[in-house]
């Protein structure tokens, strides 16, 4: 009888779910050792970048030196309802991290030739509001697969719907549309592939951001664990999961490791290619939740510069697209941000929030998020700001002509993320609901664990709420 493994838990992936399961599994006693791909981080889809303001803009080092550097977020940047439950305010309070809640700040919707109204922005966002109240109703009821006549676009571009309410002729129309496409953002499907709108049970309310980022806080619980006697292996691929009586057996490109359990928590994209890992093969009902779990995509861009051109009063920018048609994926990087609906995040605008920079981060979702990861973070940022940045600067002269100020030739400093390309990412978040696929049910079946208790599972796509 072979003798039983010494660890009690190998834990595949040492992205947010990873790291504080080895957290807490360490603290309570058990032996863990967490294999993580990635050579050289932790954290997964927490990532967050750094730079300073002599940051060369040929430097596409993912972070610079801490003290006195600029910090932003590229992949979970907020914790969502930070005041109404979530648990990351407790984890953030023990370890120190002080959360900033960010003042409220003027937005601003502006269409192909400037910005729109005040009182038509208030509408827009009003109907899109009641709007997708209204269409939570209407796709309640959806089964296991939704047919195209119940996808998010159906329901809220209705003839009927709350979204055209009040609006006085079709360029209106047309422009409730593209705000509604905002939500690409969140979704990482377009409202043509989606199903639903997430979770009813998801945190919202108050968003609190970790003061350095989420790297940090992640790094934090790691260093945690580690004091706690959970070690963490890097460079580690996954090649073999297999099960046996003694537990489960994990094989890499350098090693094999044996432990009475295993928990998967791997990004869901990067499982759905690697069903073959596993020996013995996973449940049929299993796989199928797995293919039927869509994964979308979000990239954000950063552009930085010396000074605003915009109005630094504004918080969110929405620019609407400039031109009409869909984004094809092998689009030119000009189509791609003129037939997109951009959200603009400004560094600088006056919400409270520590290490403001006079940089904008350009949200880019669904398709257009596809397409732009075919071209480099100079190719990408050249052709955003060629877009953007008159747009902006024509809005901030159009308040005040006499403050018209200088636009830059270019960015000074840029980054961006392409987390559909990295091969141990494959996309950016779970979407729960898709056009002819899988709903919370298969959420609760992702998070069952399997070999008769061996092989556990964790990570946002096995928890329905």
């Amino acid at each position: 009888m072979p003798a039983p493994p010494t660890l009690d838990v190998l834990i595949i992936g040492a992205g947010w779910a990873g790291t504080l399961a080895a957290q807490r599994l360490a603290a309570a006693g058990r032996r863990v050792l967490v294999l993580e791909a990635r050579d050289g981080r932790l954290g997964g889809r927490a990532f967050t970048h750094s730079w300073h303001a002599a940051t060369a803009k040929e430097d596409n080092a993912r972070t610079s030196d801490k003290e006195g550097a600029y910090t932003c977020d590229f992949g979970c940047s907020w914790i969502h309802g930070y005041n109404e439950g979530n648990p990351v305010k407790a984890i953030a309070e023990k370890y120190g991290v002080k959360v900033h809640v960010p003042k409220p700040t003027a937005s601003r919707i502006i269409g192909a030739n400037g910005p729109l109204s005040e009182s038509l922005a208030a509408k827009l966002s009003d109907n899109l509001a009641c709007a997708q109240a209204a269409a939570k109703e209407t796709l309640a009821s959806s089964g296991v697969c939704t047919p195209a006549s119940h996808s998010l676009a159906s329901v809220l571009f209705a003839a009927d719907s709350p979204l055209f309410a009040g609006l006085s002729c079709d360029a209106e129309r047309a422009q409730a549309q593209a705000f509604a496409r905002t939500l690409h953002v969140p979704l990482g499907v377009t409202l043509e592939e989606a199903a639903s709108f997430g979770s009813p049970s998801a945190f919202g309310g108050t968003d609190g951001a970790p003061e350095g980022g989420f790297t940090r806080l992640v790094c934090l619980i790691a260093d945690d664990a580690q004091r706690a006697g959970a070690e963490f292996r890097q460079g580690e691929t996954v090649q073999r999961i297999t099960q046996h009586e003694a537990g489960v057996r994990v094989q890499t490109g350098s090693a094999t490791y044996e432990a009475k359990h295993a928990l998967v928590t791997m990004p869901h994209a990067v499982l759905r290619e690697s069903l073959a890992v596993f020996e013995p093969q996973l449940p049929r009902e299993r796989e199928e939740a797995i293919q039927r779990t869509t994964v979308g995509n979000l990239n954000k861009v950063l552009l930085s510069y010396d000074a605003p051109f915009w109005d630094a009063s504004i918080g969110t920018f929405t620019l609407l697209p400039s031109e009409g048609g869909p984004v094809a994926r092998d689009a030119p990087l000009a189509h791609i941000f003129a037939r997109s609906t951009l959200v603009v995040s400004s560094l600088c605008a006056p919400n409270g929030l520590p290490g403001a920079s006079a940089s904008l981060l350009v949200y880019v979702g669904a398709d257009a998020a596809v397409a732009l990861e075919a071209y480099s973070r100079l190719e990408v940022a050249a052709a955003l700001h060629a877009y953007v940045a008159p747009r902006l600067a024509a809005a901030a002269s159009s308040d005040d002509a006499d403050d018209a100020k200088e636009v830059p030739q270019e960015a000074k400093h840029s980054f961006y993320s392409r987390w559909r390309r990295q091969a141990f990412t494959r996309g950016a978040t779970t979407t729960p609901a898709c056009v002819g696929g899988g709903t919370k049910e298969d959420l609760k079946e992702l998070g069952r664990t399997l070999w008769d208790g061996k092989l556990l599972w964790a990570g946002e796509a096995t928890e329905p709420d």
